[in-house]
């Protein structure tokens, strides 16, 4: 509860469902600015604790890194991924792609043409004909466009500690970025999906420079 309103997500470390085991703390960042467009409309839904970011230290600005796991029932055209409790987070003229082996590497993206939300347990994504796009399991990860040559959109250098919930009225917006989170532990069932490529960017000094340990342990 905030006042007298019951909002959706906490800015508690870790969020409204736990994220992140072992001590509440690690290295942060300070507060980055946000574009509004970026962070899904309240309604719809919220970016939750445990979500990889990328935070600029020369432009003080921040972005998110949006990753969706498939789920059966999917086709080449019309793709459903999970809805975690954090709500509906992909929207119409979003660009997808499968994600890569390797971050740098370029593959076929399309742009998300409508989106159903109707569905407790996915939302169903409209977009053109994506190869590979069906099979249950798979990450799709934003793209930087739509084309043959589409490469991931953010690659991270963080991870958000609490829920990044918008309020309707907002015309201003910042997030407060974690580094490093040593002495425990994330979620990863509880929290988007990372697929492997953005694992390694986050694990490397010479790139995402950023470390968690992750664990698949039941909800």
């Amino acid at each position: 509860m905030q006042n007298n309103n019951r909002i959706a997500g906490s800015r508690q470390f870790g969020g409204a469902r736990t994220v992140f085991t072992g001590t509440r703390t690690g290295i942060t960042s300070g507060k980055y600015n946000i574009e509004l467009d970026r962070v899904p409309d309240l309604k719809n839904g919220h970016v939750p604790a445990g979500t990889p970011i990328h935070l600029d230290d020369a432009t003080r600005e921040a972005d998110i890194h949006y990753a969706f796991e498939v789920v059966a029932g999917s086709t080449l055209t019309k793709t459903r991924v999970k809805k975690g409790f954090e709500g509906t987070r992909a929207k119409v003229g979003m660009n997808i792609m499968v994600a890569p082996d390797a971050v740098d590497t370029e593959g076929a993206s399309v742009v998300i043409t409508a989106v159903d939300s109707a569905n407790a347990e996915y939302d169903e994504l409209t977009h053109a004909s994506l190869a590979d796009s069906s099979a249950e399991g798979t990450i799709l990860v934003e793209a930087d466009k739509a084309g043959a040559d589409g490469k991931i959109k953010v690659l991270p250098n963080a991870f958000t500690f609490y829920d990044l919930v918008k309020d309707p009225n907002s015309v201003e917006m910042w997030v407060d970025g974690m580094y490093t989170h040593v002495d425990g532990v994330l979620l990863e069932r509880r929290v988007p999906p990372i697929a492997p490529c953005i694992k390694d960017y986050l694990a490397s000094p010479t790139q995402g420079n950023t470390y968690v340990r992750y664990s698949k342990s039941k909800e």
